[in-house]
């Protein structure tokens, strides 16, 4: 991270974005190293390495080692021809290029993996030590509120799976109204993470959009995420409770219909909600 301070320094200095993006790639690389680490420590901590953790963390090391090929393939084209290979498209947070004011609740049910909040029933596992939200303080409609938005979180009531758990999942959208901008309730579990969404249009062409996953535990606003709610959770085996958070995350597109949504490979990343502004 200290290399990608640098590098971000220096394309501030130079005016030259690829390197800001090159930057940025070199924070995900780190995101995808530590996900391995995450994965064997959450492991050791409950004191189970079966099959399932052995190739979730294979593949999380695989995914990494992949990523920094393509930096170094990156960094050459760069060097060589002054623009990068496939442009980044990185927008972090960018609320007020965001120009649609009418918003859609993207439903996600079919998409749910992961149970987070606590209703009573059993299933309520957030991130593999039996770790959950409560939902006291949840609205009784399960809409959340930020800004003129509202989020869908009717299923945190309920004894249903509530969240995505990211693992390289395409969200289709069935909606034909061109839009402007993608807003995300979500969090991390086990540190914070950095990586790419691919947003895919309805003729085919692709941008990528640069997400920041906080910690559910850690009360920030880095990168100009919102806190979209907060409450009390459980962890450590429910032996322990402490303030939790769901932050917001924003980023603008380019005004045209979108034919699905792209999420990366990061178990411990969790997405409660989408809401599209059109």
């Amino acid at each position: 991270n200290l290399y990608a301070l640098s590098l971000e320094y220096l394309s501030k200095k130079c005016n030259k974005r690829e390197i800001d993006d090159i930057a940025k790639m070199f924070i995900q690389a780190g995101s995808k190293w530590y996900l391995g680490l995450a994965l064997l420590t959450k492991s050791v901590y409950v004191k189970s390495i079966n099959k399932d953790i052995i190739e979730r963390i294979k593949k999380a090391i695989y995914n990494a080692a992949d990523f920094e090929k393509e930096i170094c393939e990156s960094i050459y084209k760069l060097c060589d021809t002054g623009s990068l290979a496939q442009a980044k498209n990185f927008e972090v947070n960018s609320k007020d290029k965001i120009s649609g004011k009418r918003f859609y609740n993207l439903p996600l049910d079919k998409y749910f993996n992961n149970k987070a909040f606590y209703t009573g029933e059993h299933i309520e596992d957030f991130d593999g030590t039996f770790s959950c939200f409560l939902k006291d303080g949840l609205p009784e409609s399960g809409l959340v509120s930020v800004g003129e938005k509202t989020f869908d979180m009717r299923n945190c009531l309920l004894p249903k799976m509530d969240n995505i758990s990211c693992r390289s999942q395409t969200i289709n959208i069935d909606f034909n109204e061109r839009i402007s901008g993608i807003y995300l309730l979500c969090c991390a579990e086990w540190g914070n993470f950095y990586e790419n969404i691919k947003i895919i249009y309805k003729d085919n062409h692709t941008e990528n959009c640069y997400v920041t996953f906080a910690d559910w535990i850690y009360k920030t606003t880095y990168q100009g995420l919102t806190i979209a709610w907060q409450g009390k959770g459980m962890y450590e085996n429910r032996e322990k409770t402490a303030d939790v958070f769901i932050f917001e995350q924003a980023f603008p597109v380019n005004n045209e219909e979108i034919k699905a949504i792209e999420l990366p490979y990061l178990p411990n990343c969790h997405i409660f909600a989408i809401t599209l502004s059109y």
